[in-house]
């Protein structure tokens, strides 16, 4: 299990679906194939990187009802990029880009195969003991750095 443990926070305005939809073509580079996530923030894509063929997952920020983001949440986004670029272990995906396209701000990531915790727990309901310090030791490994 790979995680982020860095993003960002409570306390920003509300914000708009992004108007992205599954098989546009965004930054001239990555084809949305699917929806991995959503949140309050913004939308976490599976996309295909046309340059290379890779498999990424694409964090794009939703933007403020006016469709611009505020000057603290590019702040955040750029320290959490900076923040997960200099990132090295097994545990943590990898960041291989960053920056805005279309006036929509975005970082492609690593995409790892397979289930999230979110979705293991639903299956499966409950870990053991053992499984829960498995988790809990790599999410530690990769908050160490």
């Amino acid at each position: 299990m790979r995680c982020v443990c860095v993003g960002l926070g409570v306390g920003y305005p509300v914000r708009v679906s992004t108007p992205l939809r599954i098989g546009d073509l965004f930054d001239e580079r990555y084809r949305l194939d699917d929806v991995l996530g959503r949140g309050g923030f913004g939308t976490v894509f599976g996309a295909t990187d046309l340059t290379n063929g890779r498999s990424v997952a694409l964090k794009v920020l939703t933007p403020e009802r006016d469709g611009t983001y505020a000057a603290q949440t590019r702040a955040r986004f750029e320290r959490e990029a900076t923040i997960v670029g200099g990132l090295r272990s097994p545990h943590t995906v990898e960041i291989f880009e960053h920056g805005e396209s279309d006036g929509l701000l975005y970082m492609a990531f690593e995409r790892v195969p397979g289930e999230d915790l979110a979705a293991l727990l639903a299956r499966r309901g409950r870990l053991t003991a053992a499984e829960v310090r498995h988790v809990v030791e790599q999410v530690l490994q990769s908050l160490q750095e």
